[in-house]
């Protein structure tokens, strides 16, 4: 299953909530955030900013792991991901990152029912993360990664504000009975698979 939203619209964040918000029906536990990508690279920068978004200004109710402080990049991905299943056994992933892809898609925000292979961009040949993913289109290009070096930061931010906006309001409100009757969601905060 695959729903793509134009981050161009101005209830971006709003329509992307309604999907996430039909995936995470069935599920009985907050997902785990993990956003992937570098803090040094504007384009790649994507995952971490929506991390930072996510426990600074949103403050939503699910781990979060990949932030500006503690960012989860190709290099530790996958000690990132084995410790969120050691950790939360139970939880559903929710992966983040961002896509390069065709000019026409730049902007496009896509989230799909299944996983993600990060570092594509750099031909990593990284495992798949999560259970389900959102990617976003920064820039076009292939396998070229020097357009993650060239991508405008005032792409990225957008992008990032809406799908933070999107994550948190379906987080919020499909597990916010669960933390207004005390169970044992913790709030949310940057973690790093390193204590």
């Amino acid at each position: 299953m695959e729903y793509t939203v134009n981050s161009l619209h101005k209830n971006a964040g709003e329509k992307l909530s309604e999907h996430l918000f039909t995936l995470l029906g069935a599920q009985a536990v907050a997902p785990v955030v993990l956003c992937v990508g570098s803090d040094k690279i504007t384009g790649d920068c994507l995952g971490p900013l929506i991390g930072h978004l996510l426990t600074v200004r949103h403050r939503v109710p699910a781990f979060v792991y990949g932030t500006m402080r503690a960012p989860v990049t190709a290099k530790n991905v996958e000690q990132a991901s084995a410790f969120i299943r050691r950790a939360h056994p139970n939880a559903p992933v929710l992966a983040v990152d961002a896509a390069l892809s065709s000019p026409s898609d730049i902007g496009l925000i896509r989230l799909r029912s299944v996983g993600l292979k990060p570092g594509s961009a750099f031909e990593r040949g990284l495992p798949c993360v999560g259970d389900y993913s959102i990617t976003a289109v920064v820039n076009s290009g292939g396998r070229n990664n020097e357009r993650l070096f060239s991508t405008s930061l005032g792409r990225v931010i957008p992008l990032a504000e809406a799908i933070a906006e999107g994550i948190n309001s379906a987080i919020s409100r499909r597990f916010s009975q669960r933390v207004a009757l005390g169970c044992s969601l913790a709030p949310a905060r940057a973690s790093s698979p390193h204590g």
